[in-house]
């Protein structure tokens, strides 16, 4: 059955109507058989039935209350109210009758009288979920939430109505109010009341920070995710918050148990959920917790069930096309990119990473993404892929400056937070102070691991580190790990996190000789597990651009293993980074000349340091003169030539990095000096990187 007068007219089901006083009768006819004609949509019939039913007696409320419905239905207001006046006259406690009096007030645009209304409805009737509809959609229209929207809310809650929404907007509203704690009470509610949609998994999930907010909920999922008939929302939400914790932000913080354990347990509650779950959005959640684990292929088969199920939400395309960007098929992403951008709504990431791919100006897209921007409610995050994008496509116009002044306005959101400016901040000085010659020397005679498996690959972000790790992956005696944070986490296993160690570098020695052999040996064993199932290789690489600050620890515990530096042009490795949408503190202009100066010096110290081998490759002769780069290099980490390095763009592995479109390309060498297209924008940055000294 179909719903009557319901949007702008609020909320009255005929379907649901239960009739009080259905005992009149006109010859053969019933009030319930004139009921049934008005629920077909036989209007005339069903009004002819009221009317003279109407004769026989005028004091019925539930003719009186239908035929006023149905003459605001078929707009001829002024009866309809004469009509729920004569119903609310006969039966005044009737909270249905009231609430569709309120329906009819709203529809002649007198929001007070239909409030008042409907509040009186559940004066008389506490659970009339019609009455708290009507309620929430009217008072959501208001340019500002009312006071009483919160109560309404409450209200619902607390009398136990089967409705999801006064559960979601009393969430939205707390967490609006930085109350996380309690939007994950009343989250955790709606769970379990199995109100919770996959939507709601989703938006509230990724929105909670709170450590405590986090634990509470996951420890209720738990429980819940334990019974035989687990909601599904809390097997999803604890998939969502899980994989969130394997982010690369978050890694660090996990041994390769923890994060092996995880793993398993979120895959554990991603099949569960999928028996329980058939719908669109319950399979793009689980697409989308595979991406984030590095399953593009697997999320990939889900995201295209999903998309079957339900092809107009666009969240779906989106995650489809990354997913598919990530695999290396391009010219499909960039299809279905397309294909979303071009919809009725607007997706700033879906544009963003288009004009990353789409190298044309493209006027339909300049004026999209201008539109957008002009948006006073547009969020940062969004309003700041929107300036990537737009000078993505500038760019492609050879708009050089004004696409760099969009470069610049993108790097201004979001680059506030002085918390995380010092957390961040490093110096390549207490590095250079600790590993030192003198330490490499005494090192040398302790019990350290012999594997001469991993090749690590440094550089600073943007510099060709990801076309390396492309190329190496094509040998046959390889496997390409990525980038892995397992480095980072074993330094910092050393320090507890604590800063001490900068100024005392005896701090960190003892504590490092104690345990070399034991960190190298837990290294390997990490690579070991990313390579569960693949055949055993010659070498690995480690893709972690920011490892570079770690060659000397790497070198003690590591003695074997090979270290390739892949340098570029700083200016042009500057433009690059502030191009991206990357964390900072590479999308902050000032930050990044800093950090820039401080990886030279350190890498100067490394060379000058470091016991172990260390192979430079310099991108611009890498994509000029590829095979005797190729071949030096691969000589240099113990592997034979073999040809298809040369045809990197085969390789069919997935790739994250913000470089997954570019390495699918040939070698091309439009990217050298791009700096100087940017100069006159870019110049005092540029000026800083040529100085001696930061």
């Amino acid at each position: 059955m179909g719903t009557h007068n319901s949007g702008a007219r609020g909320r009255f089901y005929l379907q649901q109507l239960e009739l009080e006083n259905n005992e009149l009768k006109m010859c053969s006819y019933t009030i319930t058989d004139y009921l049934e004609a008005h629920r077909r949509g036989d209007v005339a019939f069903a009004e002819l039935g009221y009317r003279k039913l109407l004769l026989a007696s005028n004091q019925n409320y539930d003719v009186l209350h239908l035929l006023a419905m149905l003459c605001l239905e078929t707009e001829r207001p002024d009866e309809a109210f004469s009509l729920i006046a004569m119903a609310l006259k006969v039966k005044p406690e009737s909270a249905v009758i009231w609430n569709s009096a309120g329906v009819i007030h709203r529809q002649n645009q007198q929001i007070q009288e239909a409030k008042n209304c409907w509040l009186r409805a559940l004066d008389l009737d506490g659970r009339l979920e019609d009455a708290y509809v009507n309620l929430l959609d009217t008072l959501s229209a208001e340019p500002e939430r009312p006071p009483e929207f919160r109560a309404i809310c409450i209200g619902a809650i607390e009398n136990r109505v089967p409705l999801r929404r006064p559960y979601y907007e009393l969430a939205r509203l707390q967490l609006e109010e930085d109350d996380q704690i309690g939007a994950a009470e009343t989250w955790l509610r709606m769970i379990q009341e199995r109100l919770a949609c996959e939507s709601d998994v989703l938006e509230l999930a990724d929105s909670l920070s709170h450590p405590e907010a986090i634990n509470q909920v996951v420890k209720v999922c738990h429980e819940l995710a334990r019974r035989e008939d687990a909601p599904v929302a809390a097997l999803q939400t604890l998939s969502v918050i899980l994989t969130g914790r394997l982010s690369p932000y978050h890694q660090r913080q996990l041994s390769a148990e923890m994060r092996s354990e995880i793993e398993a347990t979120v895959r554990g509650y991603l099949a569960q959920a999928r028996q329980l779950s058939q719908s669109g959005k319950g399979l793009f959640l689980i697409a989308r917790c595979l991406r984030q684990m590095g399953y593009a292929a697997e999320a990939i088969d889900h995201l295209q069930t999903a998309f079957r199920l339900d092809p107009q939400y666009l969240p779906i395309q989106q995650c489809l096309a990354n997913a598919t960007l990530e695999t290396g098929d391009v010219e499909t992403a960039r299809a279905i990119f397309r294909s979303v951008v071009t919809g009725d709504h607007p997706m700033p990431q879906s544009e963003f990473e288009l004009s990353r791919i789409e190298e044309v100006g493209s006027p339909e897209a300049i004026s999209r993404l201008r539109e957008m921007l002009r948006s006073v409610t547009l969020p940062e995050q969004e309003k700041k892929l929107c300036l990537f994008a737009l000078g993505n496509r500038l760019q492609s116009q050879e708009k050089w400056e004004e696409a760099a002044t969009q470069y610049l306005l993108a790097s201004e959101i979001g680059n506030t937070d002085e918390q995380l400016r010092n957390k961040e901040r490093y110096s390549a000085q207490p590095i250079c102070r600790t590993y030192d010659a003198e330490y490499f020397q005494a090192v040398q005679w302790h019990d350290r691991c012999e594997s001469d498996l991993p090749i690590f690959i440094v550089g600073m972000p943007r510099s060709g580190t990801t076309l390396v790790e492309q190329i190496l992956s094509c040998h046959p005696d390889l496997f390409a790990a990525g980038e892995l944070p397992t480095i980072a986490h074993l330094f910092d296993s050393l320090t507890n996190g604590e800063e001490q160690w900068k100024s005392d570098p005896q701090l960190l020695r003892s504590s490092e000789i104690a345990r070399l052999k034991p960190l190298g040996d837990q290294y390997i064993a990490e690579l070991m597990r990313r390579m569960a199932g693949a055949e055993m290789p010659k070498r690995v690489t480690d893709k972690m651009p920011t490892n570079h600050r770690y060659l000397g620890f790497i070198a003690n515990i590591l003695p074997k293993a090979n270290i390739v530096h892949v340098l570029r042009e700083p200016k042009d490795v500057f433009a690059s980074c502030i191009q991206l949408n990357l964390n900072w503190p590479f999308s902050d202009p000032d930050a990044l000349v800093y950090y820039i100066k401080q990886y030279q010096r350190l890498m100067m110290h490394w060379r000058k340091t470091l016991p172990i081998n260390l192979v430079e490759v310099q991108y611009e002769q890498l994509v000029q003169n590829a095979r005797p780069e190729v071949s030096r290099l691969l000589e240099s980490v113990g592997l034979e030539w073999d040809e298809s390095c040369l045809n990197h763009t085969n390789a069919r592995r997935e790739v994250r990095t913000p470089s997954k479109a570019q390495v699918r390309r040939g070698l091309y060498t439009t990217s050298i000096d791009k700096w100087k297209r940017y100069e006159r924008v870019f110049g005092k940055y540029y000026a800083r990187l040529d100085q001696d000294s930061e």
